[in-house]
């Protein structure tokens, strides 16, 4: 990894999930909204509390630094063999900013199919912290076999695989999904 894009990278990625975290961060009062499927409304950046400049700032950074990796050569040397179709090749940067439920800001082809791989590590912390935060997961260094009974964990080793475990990516977790045994 090249570290000095690092600090620019994070410093980018920050408000981004910050503002898409937005409408779990903050409360609306007795009437929140939630839009329906497929029917999220648009406000203008300052009508959401946003600085449109900046905004539009961080989605020029954003596409100006978008991946630049090999998509079939380095998909199966970084993450092995692939359990399922992917496309031919990676969509360009695109994003949909969402600030209290509403749609900020919106670039790219925002309904190109392309692989999420580290936005999977982000919904999966944002759902363990909504677990943890409502009592569903006592403690992130109980094992999930406490909580989970469908056979996953059941061999001496995956028993000890805790909730930390997962979130950190370091379970070594072993078996079968979907009829293919993961490298994970």
């Amino acid at each position: 990894m090249n570290r000095s894009l690092f600090p620019r990278r994070a410093i980018l990625t920050f408000p981004l999930a910050l503002a898409a975290l937005a409408p779990l961060l903050h409360s609306q009062g007795a009437h929140p909204y939630f839009p329906p499927p497929g029917k999220w409304e648009r406000k203008p950046p300052a009508d959401l509390g946003l600085d449109a400049a900046k905004l539009r700032e961080a989605i020029e950074y954003a596409q100006a630094n978008g991946s630049a990796w090999d998509f079939e050569k380095d998909q199966v040397r970084t993450f092995g063999a692939v359990l399922g179709p992917l496309p031919k090749q990676r969509a360009v940067t695109n994003g949909i900013i969402l600030r209290h439920g509403y749609i900020a800001a919106e670039f790219g082809d925002t309904k190109a199919n392309d692989p999420v791989y580290s936005v999977a590590k982000s919904f999966l912390s944002i759902v363990a912290s909504l677990a943890a935060e409502r009592g569903l997961i006592k403690d992130i260094n109980d094992p999930v076999a406490k909580y989970i009974h469908d056979g996953g964990y059941d061999s001496p080793h995956n028993a000890r695989i805790t909730w930390k475990n997962h979130l950190q990516q370091t379970s070594e977790w072993e078996g079968t999904l979907w009829e293919r045994t993961p490298i994970l």
